[in-house]
């Protein structure tokens, strides 16, 4: 499975609620389920770079661009700084989320 260097934390759908995307397969999912705006261009290419990355044709960094541009577009992307606000304890998602992707 390929997957992000670094992952991606949108906020899709109910507010406080947060996906970690940590690649274009799973990026794909997000799109095609949870994405608010369907018909703008950052949309569209962020979509095929998704695919592309999932079918191993273009690097994974590539899809990662182009889905926080289109997630930034529709006010979904929460930064990094933000997201932490939330972090529980000493736990810190993002980097749960990196090692759980190692793991596999």
């Amino acid at each position: 499975m390929r997957m992000f260097k670094t992952p991606v934390v949108v906020e899709p759908g109910v507010l406080g609620r947060f996906r970690i995307v940590t690649g274009p397969a799973d990026a794909l999912k997000v799109m095609h389920t949870q994405w608010p705006e369907r018909e703008t261009e950052k949309y569209k290419k962020a979509l095929t770079a998704c695919r592309e990355a999932a079918a191993g044709k273009v690097p994974p960094h590539v899809a990662r661009s182009s889905f926080v541009a289109a997630a930034r577009s529709v006010r979904i992307l929460v930064l990094p700084e933000e997201f932490r606000r939330y972090t529980i304890g000493s736990i810190d998602p993002l980097q749960a989320s990196r090692e759980a992707g190692r793991r596999y």
